[in-house]
């Protein structure tokens, strides 16, 4: 994992000179993301994290702890924990029980992307689920959400009998529950018409949302989430299937793949939620207890949570104007920095261009810096010695360009 000693001179020096933003970030964490293992037992075609295969009987990759992880959340102000990650969050039951169990006796609010099954340490989600209501009991303040994982990628490799399971069985022990099903918002997909026929309940579409009734009554959202081009998620792999993005989609695309070639990595063009902003700011907690600003933050100068406090990590991290760019308009803000440092020769094409996180090039990780910096001087406020800094680093890239 990339420390803080590997911020580059300029970076260095420049954040040296930035005071860290109190007027556009969230003074503390919304939603802390936390992976409780980067390994995966299920190994989809499309994970975006290429998740290395996790065998049964393999030792954990783990290294944080379930009560120093919500101990740190609760001192934060943090307003929920979800498990979920590169890895499939069931693989770590242990973690999982603990984490359950602690944050119910808190104002935490719980959640979990899960697939529902997990090939190294199987248990029926009747049982888990049981044994989370007991674990969770009747006096916690935060909600319970479980958000189950459901595309034709997942049922390739565990089938949608698992969802079904865990959807009659919240039905079952847990009603108060908050359930929903997270699709991929492709053309051809008819895992959700499975898991209805297997659940014996019916699908009402709304626009481009959607819900399924079960025979109880009760309504589960159907989100159907973007379909991310990065790691294993290549567009080719759609097609093979039979399924295509919607036309919105594939317009909204194109652009990027003339761009960067139509097998390169582009990252998240068709997500739209802000990460991180004036009323909040999410955060991504990993196995190893590195702790970052999700989606929007390099990762040259991340910190642990065993060795630092929110207020250290905020102090260090809200002073980092791509930080500031994200805050402002998002990814796409970023994104069309990125396609100038391409188009113009400063960055390679292998650049992804909808990701901060995947910014590793040292020389376009200080371009992009330089030119948030000049872009949202006005806007931040930042000291006159730091935009003389972005300038002058600007200049020595075009130097370099037209030197080439």
């Amino acid at each position: 994992m990339l420390t803080e000693a590997t911020l580059t001179p300029f970076r260095r020096a420049l954040l040296a000179e930035i005071p860290p933003d109190d007027r556009h970030l969230a003074a503390a964490p919304s939603i802390a993301f936390v992976w409780p293992t980067e390994t995966c037992s299920i190994g989809c075609a499309h994970c975006n994290f290429s998740s290395r295969p996790r065998r049964k009987g393999a030792p954990s990759d783990v290294s944080l702890a379930p009560a120093q992880l919500v101990a740190w959340l609760v001192a934060a102000e943090a307003r929920g924990v979800t498990l979920c990650g590169g890895g499939e969050p069931l693989d770590e039951p242990a973690f999982c029980d603990e984490v359950v169990a602690l944050a119910g006796r808190t104002a935490l609010d719980f959640a979990i992307y899960t697939s529902g099954v997990s090939l190294c340490a199987p248990i029926a989600a009747d049982d888990q689920v049981a044994r989370w209501r007991r674990l969770r009991g009747d006096d916690h303040a935060g909600r319970f959400w479980v958000r189950l994982s459901l595309d034709r990628f997942h049922a390739e490799r565990v089938g949608v009998v698992p969802v079904c399971d865990w959807i009659t069985a919240i039905d079952r022990h847990a009603p108060e529950w908050k359930v929903s099903l997270r699709a991929l918002r492709v053309v051809g997909d008819d895992t959700l018409d499975l898991v209805a026929a297997g659940v014996g309940g019916q699908i009402e579409e709304r626009g481009s949302s959607a819900r399924l009734r079960l025979p109880s009554g009760r309504s589960l959202v159907v989100e159907r989430m973007s379909f991310i081009f990065d790691g294993r998620g290549a567009p080719e792999l759609l097609a093979r299937r039979g399924l295509s993005l919607p036309e919105d989609d594939r317009r909204a695309l194109a652009p990027w793949q003339a761009l960067v070639g139509r097998t390169r990595r582009i990252g998240r063009p068709l997500s739209r939620p802000l990460t991180v902003g004036v009323r909040h700011v999410d955060l991504e907690v990993h196995a190893d207890q590195s702790v970052h600003v999700l989606e929007s933050q390099p990762a040259d100068a991340r910190l642990k949570l065993g060795d630092h406090g929110w207020a250290d990590i905020r102090d260090s991290y809200y002073r980092d104007p791509l930080i500031h760019l994200v805050a402002t308009g998002g990814l796409p803000y970023a994104a069309r920095f990125l396609r100038q440092a391409i188009e113009g020769g400063v960055a390679p094409r292998s650049t992804v261009p909808f990701s901060i996180e995947q910014l590793a090039d040292r020389a376009v990780l200080d371009w992009m810096t330089a030119a948030a910096v000049v872009e949202l001087q006005s806007d931040f406020g930042y000291p006159e010695r730091a935009v003389a800094l972005a300038r002058e680093r600007l200049k020595d890239s075009a130097r370099h360009v037209e030197s080439v």
